[in-house]
């Protein structure tokens, strides 16, 4: 069943949890929920709900800019644009809700100001585009014009990024830092990077050297969550950033034995790891319903799961169509993206435009 378990009360399930998802929750507050979806039925992708599985598209155009992506990592939609990391191009690229090209943000280089390689990003309430460059360790601000405001060294290896306030942000840090925040896996910073708490730290069960899928800070209409691979607790925190909850998402016998988490690459390469369902990319909690990608039998797998009617739709990606790949969520939309060419493309004339398919998070 869909249980719920008090953070306090039952010391013996918190064990479970953690010894099942390899975290630490030193720093969480308030309760872990343990969804045994391993027991979910599985039904038809197309058996969804229809408000649920229907999307809204928008068709991303260069517009007077020119904007045409080359490829897409991440995409986040504030105060009215949508934001698209350019992985290809090394740029982020901003549109209207429209779809039309608005402008890009291009700093590729070694000099003041300049990037090599945009490892995360995010925007803050005022428009400012926050760059995490992880080749040099650099962490740049750019305002709505484009102009480098910030440009500092990292005290820290910052894998992603989340401002929640002018002087609140959201890390992730890499698991390699071995500074003096080695070991720490989620904390609360200042502007300044000033650390304010730490909210969890790595175990030993992490392969710092495979990855199976990047990690993300990704937003509802009210909650934040994060996720790291291979790790199925879904860490949820509110709007202001403080920690209220752990999701842990049980795959029963399919659970990636913690051994193995030690060395991903080896599990892989034999294919020992084909035989584990696990969360990758992100996961997001909705009011009923649940929307993620898992790797299960070697490949990507979209799903969207009903809480109340105990109910798991899946949809391998190779197979998504004009549902598109699940790709952000942000400010309760979660976002997909279509290449041109794919079965039933609402656009089949276009040639060079991305696609994006906006589902509501219910």
């Amino acid at each position: 069943m869909y249980r719920f378990t008090s953070f306090l009360m039952i010391f013996t399930g918190i064990a479970l949890s953690l010894a099942m998802s390899g975290c630490s929750a030193d720093r969480i507050s308030g309760n872990v929920e343990v969804i045994d979806i391993c027991n979910f039925k599985e039904l038809p992708w197309e058996e969804l709900p229809e408000d649920v599985r229907s999307p809204e598209y928008i068709r991303l155009s260069p517009g007077e800019d020119g904007v045409i992506l080359g490829g897409i990592d991440d995409i986040k939609i504030a105060g009215g644009k949508i934001y698209v990391q350019d992985w290809r191009n090394k740029r982020i690229a901003v549109f209207g809700m429209d779809g039309k090209g608005m402008r890009s943000l291009v700093r590729y280089g070694r000099g003041p100001g300049e990037y090599l390689n945009i490892s995360a990003f995010d925007v803050d309430g005022e428009g400012n585009i926050f760059v995490v460059d992880g080749t040099s360790d650099r962490l740049l601000v750019y305002d709505t014009a484009g102009v480098c405001t910030r440009d500092e060294k990292l005290p820290f290896e910052i894998e992603i990024i989340k401002i929640i306030d002018p002087d609140n942000y959201l890390l992730a840090l890499c698991s390699w830092e071995n500074g003096p925040f080695a070991g720490t896996q989620l904390m609360r910073s200042d502007s300044l990077l000033n650390k304010k708490e730490e909210i969890s730290r790595y175990t030993e069960y992490v392969d710092s050297n495979y990855w199976l899928s990047s990690s993300y800070f990704v937003t509802s209409a009210d909650r934040i969550f994060f996720q790291k691979q291979v790790n199925d607790s879904v860490y949820c925190f509110n709007n202001a950033g403080t920690p209220e909850k752990i999701y842990l998402f049980d795959f029963g016998n399919a659970t990636v034995p913690l051994e193995m988490r030690r060395d991903l690459e080896k599990a892989a390469e034999s294919g020992e790891l084909n035989r584990y369902t696990t969360l990758i990319e992100f996961t997001v909690i909705g009011n009923r319903y649940i929307y993620g990608t898992i790797r299960e039998k070697g490949g990507p797998v979209m799903f969207i799961a009903d809480k109340e009617a105990r109910t798991l739709y899946k949809l391998p990606v190779r197979e998504s169509g004009r549902y598109g790949v699940f790709r952000g969520c942000s400010s309760g939309v979660l976002i997909s993206y279509l290449l041109p060419g794919i079965p039933g493309d609402p656009y089949p004339e276009r040639e060079e435009d991305f696609l994006l398919a906006l589902y509501k998070v219910k």
